[in-house]
């Protein structure tokens, strides 16, 4: 089912099983950094953001398209048949949430999940067998927390999941009261020290979100003079690193002559060529050097800090570049 405008005004005056995540902490993207912080989620709560920054993305979208078959997939699995959509809210807290569907006769609840459709995020890795209960801490805080809108005969909650490259998965995840009485204190917390008495919470809100405050022409405020030196050292730092860049990247090139590959001791640099968008004109084809590291540690997305020493070592010690392999 999907998302229109009505439903996206509505979120704002309530928690629902997904913002669960997020105040938990546990909505965390490869890196290790949350895909959406709590103090975006006070900017939602608050109507500081339009409402375009509360849509679903492609990844959501790409999950609710694929939705019904998998429901027709579990309803063929288990045998029942499900309820599509189901709307219910807490008899106490600020909180409503969406099933995705509701077995007709038990009345247990039906999750349905998509991952590593569009890329290959690291939570693929922590969807444990089919018929666990191991599921990635963001889903399961989301189904706690639906399973607080139900009676509490209903013990458990089936999810199924469709992992990118794994195939099809169906789990079972069980009540937990000690997480349920985790996740109201923390909603009531947020709610009542944040967006009723309108104070941030110390978490900040991401750049996506602070860019589209509307902001209010002629207001002026006081900003601490650290923050704006810290912001325009950054800068600085920056430009100057892009312009040592350029000027490395230039000596190698020039030292590689008319050759496509160049060997030393860390890797090899090979030039690629990429064509430009058609609205570039004229049409021309972009040349550039990239470089691979033959260490499978700075080959890694998080390889950093790896790549840092093996970089900072050479130049520490003023070793020579070995001779190109023949």
């Amino acid at each position: 089912m999907g998302i229109n405008e009505e439903m996206v005004l509505a979120r704002r005056d309530w928690i629902g099983a997904s913002d669960v995540a997020v105040l938990l902490g546990v909505n965390l993207n490869r890196d290790g950094k949350p895909y959406k912080t709590v103090g975006d989620l006070y900017l939602e709560k608050t109507a500081q953001v339009p409402v375009e920054a509360i849509r679903d993305n492609d990844a959501m979208a790409l999950g609710r398209h694929n939705e019904p078959w998998l429901r027709t997939w579990t309803e063929r699995k288990l045998g029942v048949e499900i309820e599509p959509d189901v709307f219910l809210e807490h008899p106490h807290l600020r909180l409503k949430v969406n099933l995705d569907g509701r077995i007709k006769v038990e009345r247990e609840h039906w999750e349905c999940k998509c991952t590593g459709m569009l890329s290959h995020p690291h939570e693929v890795g922590q969807w444990g067998d089919s018929g666990t209960g191991d599921v990635p801490f963001s889903v399961a805080a989301q189904v706690q927390t639906q399973l607080m809108c139900m009676p509490d005969n209903i013990e458990f909650a089936h999810v199924t999941a469709l992992i990118g490259g794994h195939g099809i998965r169906q789990y079972v995840v069980y009540r937990r009261p000690a997480i349920a009485e985790v996740i109201a204190q923390e909603i009531q917390r947020f709610w009542w020290d944040h967006v009723d008495k309108r104070i941030p919470p110390e978490e900040p809100a991401t750049w996506e979100y602070l860019r589209l405050i509307e902001r209010e022409q002629g207001k002026r405020v006081q900003v601490p003079v650290s923050l704006v030196a810290q912001w325009q050292l950054a800068a600085v730092e920056r430009l100057a690193a892009e312009k040592a860049e350029k000027e490395a990247k230039e000596l190698v090139a020039s030292a590689m002559g008319d050759s496509e590959l160049g060997e030393c001791g860390i890797g090899t640099v090979r030039w690629t060529t990429r064509k430009m968008p058609e609205i570039t004109l004229p049409a021309r084809i972009d040349k550039f050097p990239i470089f691979q590291f033959s260490d499978p540690e700075c080959r890694k997305r998080d390889g950093g800090e790896a790549k840092r020493a093996v970089l900072e070592g050479i130049l520490t010690q003023g070793a020579e570049e070995d001779e190109p392999a023949v």
